[in-house]
């Protein structure tokens, strides 16, 4: 908190270790330049404290809005006021990551020179960017450079691994660069380290589990980087043990499957398979399983043979009851009509004879 002591302002250290690695610079400025005044027994307004500091006002009432949200300051529009608070620290944020404002603040030309003049690393940030962007920057590109910088609080070191990254993928665009500088200050990607992991997860990793998966020329949908980072952070997966099961899901399904690969993979997990030899041991013994399985006979079901006769089905060319022939009799009774029959015709023979001699 701050006292009217003779002529000085005394901001409380907790506020300068909490706001000067979280809050954006030129909001912390606001905050120390409103006590001063107010210390010095003058009224506080948006004009003098702009003027005073060379913003714009957007960026004096932005900072207003952020430390009455942070509980610092009791700020009111219409009618202006602002009062400040004494200051109590607060347990929150422990990882320390800086609070991301919702949209980047627009820098005035006039604010990027004298960011220029009176920063070196600025100055050596912009030299930087036009290098590996191959081009004359226009005032927007300065601006939104300067927001990776001063707005998401990245370090010059790691905004310079940030440029290399996006520039050896191809992607030139600011906006690009942006939006994966917003992604690394949420998570908190803060040295170059921490940026070459992200990278080598990226860039890699990343692209060799889609060529497994039989993908190429893209990077992974926000599904697949879920189950992907599932396999490498939850389970602790190798890549090389990934690929494997990405391997045997397109065997098993003839095309990309995350889905069945992560059953495989979560089976696998279960069983704390760890290399090769753990999957080719896993085989074997479902194999051997199965070997078993098929080899044990299975006692088969008794059938009755049926000594009666079929039933005919009826229909409508056999719709009358059949009978049973006794076919024994039935050739006896045709060998006797034909014997007959064979005499007859051997007696009407001999008596046509006998007319004729006579």
């Amino acid at each position: 908190m701050f006292k009217i002591q003779g002529g000085t302002t005394n901001i409380a250290n907790s506020f300068i270790d909490t706001y000067f690695n979280k809050a954006p610079y030129v909001y912390c400025l606001v905050y120390i330049y409103a006590c001063r005044i107010i210390a010095g027994g003058e009224s506080v307004t948006n004009e003098n404290v702009a003027n005073a500091l060379r913003l714009p006002l957007s960026d004096v009432t932005s900072a207003w809005k952020y430390f009455a949200s942070e509980g610092l300051i009791e700020y009111s529009e219409n009618p202006f006021s602002v009062k400040i608070k004494e200051f109590v620290p607060i347990k929150r944020n422990t990882e320390n990551r800086p609070v991301i404002i919702k949209s980047r603040p627009e820098y005035s030309p006039e604010e990027i020179s004298v960011f220029s003049k009176t920063n070196e690393n600025i100055k050596t940030l912009f030299s930087m960017a036009q290098g590996h962007l191959g081009k004359m920057l226009s005032q927007n590109d300065l601006s939104i450079i300067l927001g990776i910088y001063d707005w998401l609080r990245l370090p010059l070191d790691v905004i310079e691994v940030l440029f290399v990254y996006c520039t050896d993928n191809n992607h030139y665009s600011l906006k690009y660069i942006e939006a994966v500088a917003l992604d690394w200050a949420e998570k908190g990607i803060d040295t170059p380290n921490k940026a070459s992991e992200y990278i080598q997860l990226h860039n890699k990793d990343y692209k060799d589990i889609l060529r497994a998966m039989g993908i190429m020329g893209r990077t992974p949908t926000p599904t697949e980087e879920k189950f992907i980072n599932k396999w490498i952070k939850d389970y602790n997966m190798t890549v090389d043990i990934i690929k494997v099961a990405c391997e045997k899901t397109i065997m098993a399904t003839g095309k990309p499957s995350f889905s069945y690969a992560d059953k495989i993979l979560s089976g696998w997990y279960s069983k704390s398979v760890k290399t090769r030899a753990d999957i080719e041991r896993i085989d074997n013994e479902y194999k051997q399983s199965k070997a078993v399985e098929n080899s044990s006979p299975s006692p088969k079901p008794q059938v009755q043979q049926n000594t009666q006769p079929a039933p005919v089905k009826k229909n409508r060319f056999v719709n009358y009851t059949q009978r049973n022939w006794d076919f024994d009799r039935i050739r006896k009774l045709e060998q006797g009509y034909i014997d007959n029959q064979v005499k007859t015709n051997s007696s009407s023979s001999v008596s046509d004879r006998d007319n004729k001699n006579e």
